[in-house]
């Protein structure tokens, strides 16, 4: 994920939060703060269920926004 403010500047130091919220598997960081570049880096293991599965990213104040996969067998 990559936090960007005014003029598509990198924001480092940034708290950014992971949730598995559909599907089950695993996050891993749960958490963490934006580098220098604005970026920080989980790995998102799906459930072992077939199908639709998503993920919550949160930060601050901001809306959180949703990422999904599909999981086929």
């Amino acid at each position: 994920i990559r936090v960007v403010g005014p003029n598509n500047a990198p924001m480092k130091g940034v708290a950014v939060a992971f949730q598995v919220i559909v599907g089950g598997g695993l996050i891993s960081p749960q958490s963490g703060l934006t580098n220098a570049l604005g970026e920080v880096t989980a790995r998102w293991s799906l459930g072992s269920a077939v199908g639709a599965q998503a993920l919550a990213i949160s930060s601050g104040n901001l809306q959180p926004i949703t990422l999904n996969a599909i999981a086929v067998p």
